[in-house]
């Protein structure tokens, strides 16, 4: 009850057609307010991004973060320090990733617009948070830099709970 009570009334208010200037003029409007929702174009546009940065978060996520869980399987001396590298950005309170990456993104001088200064990639600074699509870019490679650890970890236990003569046999099959 807790949870389906507020979900229900929440429904019923959204049925309806309210003013806050005018408590006592409510109107059952059915699902007018949701065909005007779905018809907005603030409503696409907002579906758009929220479809992209999905898609460029799964991505760079998975793709990370299975990199990252391939790098920590390999036993070494600094095994451990790695590993503990790794988890780095995931132990982070936001507020310091967010410092971060202000530094990283800065539109004047930042560290990536240095680093694409002197690799001579652009020979002025790029505004990185200005468009859209490379705010949602932005945004993506923050995100994420936060979900990898997490990935990778998953990845690694999976790959240390095989045992080692799965892996000499498939050595000596020739796989």
């Amino acid at each position: 009850t807790l949870v389906f009570y507020p979900i229900v009334v929440t429904f019923g208010y959204s049925l309806k057609k309210w003013q806050l200037t005018m408590p006592d003029d409510i109107h059952f409007v059915g699902l007018k307010n949701y065909i005007e929702i779905l018809k907005s174009e603030s409503f696409t546009y907002s579906l758009t991004n929220t479809i992209v940065l999905l898609i460029l978060i799964v991505l760079i996520t998975t793709v990370a973060g299975i990199l990252i869980s391939l790098l920590l399987h390999v036993d070494s001396k600094i095994s451990g320090v790695l590993l503990a590298a790794a988890i780095i950005p995931w132990a982070l309170p936001p507020y310091v990733n967010g410092l971060l990456w202000k530094f990283i993104f800065y539109p004047g001088y930042g560290f990536l617009n240095k680093l694409c200064i002197s690799m001579h990639l652009t020979g002025e600074p790029i505004e990185w948070l200005v468009t859209r699509w490379t705010l949602l870019l932005c945004v993506s490679i923050v995100v994420a830099w936060r979900c990898v650890p997490f990935t990778a970890l998953v990845c690694l236990s999976g790959r240390s709970a095989v045992p080692k003569e799965l892996y000499e046999a498939a050595l000596i099959d020739g796989g």
